[in-house]
């Protein structure tokens, strides 16, 4: 049964909502976060480098850093300092910003359609496999897709006739999206293509609304913007770099595999149902406005990162802010052609994939995957809690020595495992070149005589002690994570830095 036409005119304020109302969406988002939250503490992982780097820049807030906008180390700087700086407290914020993505999509659904699209549009958002992974650990993209959901809603207020005020919220959310993740422009090509495409929304385009949106948005970003400006639009070459542009540009290898990411992301079914409605029913979905709104803010930021995965790469995380309007799109759809059982089927698929990921340590050895071992997907983030420790009781036997890294992985994990915290740690940077945030603010200088403490992977690394006056190998670190696996660490006494060299 196809939809009927919704006018241009505001929608009726939603009421009898029954099951579906907002008490009982709030009340099961809030179980599943408190879930991801404990599912955190119990697998017991340690931070990943990315993750860690975070922390890092949480201790010193600033507005902006050498990759990142600043949201991210903002939110761990605020859970930080309710619960301490423990691993599931680093995380915290990423269960919490979903939670309220997924609360904003019910209330767009809610809004265009009903209670009930709404309920299960929020769940097909949270429940999704790309979130549940999301939710485990922190990346700035749980802050983006809350602020695109919330900026999405405010748009559906303005259409349902919510005037200036919902404007200037949709530019607050617009503008903190930005401070989170610079993908937030997305949301305002699909903005324009939202006011030229979908009839209610048309006349909105001849109004103050847009610009003053538009201006909250610049003012709420200011701040970003300046710091770059102070540090050489460090960040602004940092995503341009991360496109990667300038090799071969045809890549057809990395358009199957970021194509064939997208069915783990949304799920199997969901973007298999995306992909039917882009391609066999366009015209028949099209005729309803809503989904028109909802298509103006799923298809730009897929299609442009699947022109991008062709010309060079794009990561399966490139293209989630689609997911919002998509968990609407497709659920609408479903749900007004009366296809709720393969809604369903889609959701129980979804439960499984979150048990395996919230159960990973239980769940894995029953299919044969051993702990730390080849096959261990989280091989890279063990044993970091246990070498932080090792390296610690070094630096407490040499308390004049300072620790020396050359690679920023092992920098970022081990500045946040070593306790106490090595914050006058530095990295080794014989080239100049600013690649990261490690070189940008605490790179070793020359002058910079030492005594440190140089941990590495290298097994020989003569490139560095050789500009030092004196220096000796003082240890060898394992830490077993398998039987076939251990994280090996060279720590080696410095003294004497002569410079790098020519």
């Amino acid at each position: 049964m196809a939809p009927s036409p919704l006018s241009s005119g505001p929608a009726a304020a939603p009421s009898g909502d029954g099951l579906f109302g907002p008490l009982a969406i709030t009340l099961l988002l809030g179980a599943l976060t408190v879930w991801r939250v404990l599912s955190v503490a119990a697998l017991g992982i340690d931070l990943s480098f990315d993750e860690a780097q975070y922390w890092l820049w949480a201790q010193q807030p600033a507005f902006g850093y050498f990759s990142k906008p600043p949201m991210v180390a903002w939110s761990i700087a605020a859970t930080t300092a309710v619960c301490g700086e423990g691993e599931v407290c680093v995380k915290a914020g990423s269960a919490l910003a979903h939670f309220g993505a997924a609360l904003a999509i019910y209330h767009v659904g809610r809004r265009l359609f009903d209670a009930r699209i709404g309920f299960w549009s929020a769940l097909a958002y949270a429940l999704m496999p790309g979130v549940s992974f999301s939710a485990l650990v922190i990346t700035t993209d749980p802050f983006l897709l809350m602020f695109w959901a919330l900026a999405l809603l405010a748009l559906v207020r303005v259409r349902d006739g919510g005037g200036l005020a919902w404007w200037l919220a949709l530019g607050l959310f617009v503008g903190l999206g930005l401070l989170a993740k610079y993908a937030m422009l997305f949301f305002v090509i699909s903005l324009v293509l939202a006011l030229a495409w979908v009839p209610s929304l048309r006349p909105q385009a001849r109004t103050f609304g847009p610009w003053a949106a538009l201006a909250v948005a610049a003012l709420c970003y200011a701040p970003n913007l300046w710091w770059n400006w102070s540090n050489d639009f460090v960040s602004y070459a940092h995503t341009k770099a991360n496109a990667n542009l300038g090799g071969d540009l045809f890549q057809p290898g990395e358009l199957a595999e970021f194509v064939g990411s997208q069915f783990g992301v949304f799920g199997p079914i969901f973007f298999a149902v995306l992909l039917w409605i882009v391609i066999a029913r366009w015209r028949a979905t099209v005729t309803d406005e809503r989904f028109r709104l909802l298509l103006a803010f799923t298809l730009p930021v897929l299609a442009v990162m699947t022109f991008e995965s062709l010309l060079s790469r794009a990561n399966a995380n490139w293209a989630a802010t689609a997911y919002v309007g998509g968990s609407l799109l497709v659920t609408a759809w479903l749900l007004t052609r009366q296809r709720m059982r393969l809604f369903k089927a889609a959701i129980v698929l979804h439960l499984a994939v979150i048990f395996v990921l919230h159960n990973f340590s239980l769940a894995a050895p029953l299919v044969g995957i051993e702990p730390g071992g080849k096959l261990d997907p989280l091989k890279r983030v063990r044993g970091w809690d246990a070498m932080g420790e090792n390296i610690a009781a070094l630096s407490a036997g040499q308390p004049d020595a300072r620790l020396l890294f050359d690679d920023r992985k092992t920098m970022a994990t081990l500045v946040y495992y070593v306790r106490p915290h090595p914050f006058d740690a530095r990295m080794w940077n014989p080239d100049g070149i600013i690649e990261n945030h490690y070189e940008l603010e605490m790179a070793l200088e020359a002058g910079d005589a030492g005594p440190f403490l140089y941990v590495t992977r290298l097994d020989a690394p003569d490139h560095v002690v050789t500009r030092f006056a004196d220096a000796r190998q003082v240890a060898v670190l394992r830490v077993s994570l398998s039987a076939e696996a251990s994280l090996t660490l060279h720590v080696w006494r410095l003294d004497g830095f002569e410079g790098y060299g020519s």
